[in-house]
């Protein structure tokens, strides 16, 4: 969930709520900083230990992930140099708004609970996450999860040589994440044609994650997730996606 020009923090996050932010002019432009050489824990909670241990279990998740497709080339480090948690989702609001010297009437979706920014790893804290958004966060590395996902929108990136605008329809980078950070939202889904897996994935309603998961799911039974990467940012990606039902 971030604030790049295709994986908005407000995007992402808002989603997961059912609400939409899909368009570039809906999101903030990218601003990715210099890599650091440590890596900081800032949080207002005392279990700093905890949270920057968790964030490395994360981050793990995703270098077997980019191993398992061979993209570990593409993931020198984990993408952040420090981690700042929040025990309000206001807190992080304030946050996110500063770090982009923003209005500070500025309106964030409702959604907004986690954001990879300027090589900063932010979220809510896990009790905060499990009270805004208790359907994602049923198990017990669910917080592990959704830090994860954050760090995998950036692997996305890097596999695309820094081209945000080669992630594809929003959908597509978001079950990308979810799908790399193992996420489970709620029960199980299935789509059993293409034509059905799209329409899901462009339904406007709640547990809109668990959606694109599933779309994304399904195309990688057909073709090689790599080429589902390269092609995403085409026109006729949409297109070439229900050809595949054709080619079985």
């Amino acid at each position: 969930m971030q604030f790049g020009v295709r994986a908005s923090v407000v995007a992402l996050a808002a989603l997961a709520f059912g609400a939409c932010a899909s368009s570039p002019a809906q999101r903030f432009g990218s601003d990715v900083a210099p890599a650091g050489t440590a890596t900081e824990v800032v949080a207002p909670e005392p279990r700093t230990e905890a949270f920057e241990a968790t964030a490395k279990e994360g981050c793990a998740l995703i270098e077997a992930f980019a191993r398992q497709h061979a993209w570990h080339g593409k993931m020198s480090d984990c993408f952040y140099d420090s981690v700042e948690v929040f025990s309000s989702q206001d807190e992080l609001k304030r946050r996110l708004i500063e770090l982009h010297d923003l209005p500070p009437t500025t309106k964030l979706p409702s959604g907004v609970v986690a954001a990879l920014e300027k090589r900063i790893l932010m979220a809510v804290s896990a009790d905060e996450m499990r009270r805004l958004n208790p359907a994602y966060s049923q198990h017990d590395d669910s917080w592990t999860r959704l830090l994860a996902h954050e760090i995998a929108h950036r692997l996305h990136v890097a596999i695309l040589d820094g081209d945000e605008d080669a992630m594809g329809p929003t959908w597509f980078f978001e079950g990308f994440a979810v799908v790399a950070s193992g996420q489970r939202l709620g029960e199980p889904l299935t789509y059993p044609t293409a034509k059905e897996a799209l329409a899901g994935a462009h339904e406007k309603a709640p547990l809109a994650y668990r959606r694109f998961a599933a779309a994304v799911r399904y195309f990688a039974e057909k073709a090689p997730l790599a080429e589902l990467v390269k092609r995403a940012g085409d026109e006729d990606f949409e297109a070439w996606l229900l050809s595949l039902d054709d080619e079985a």
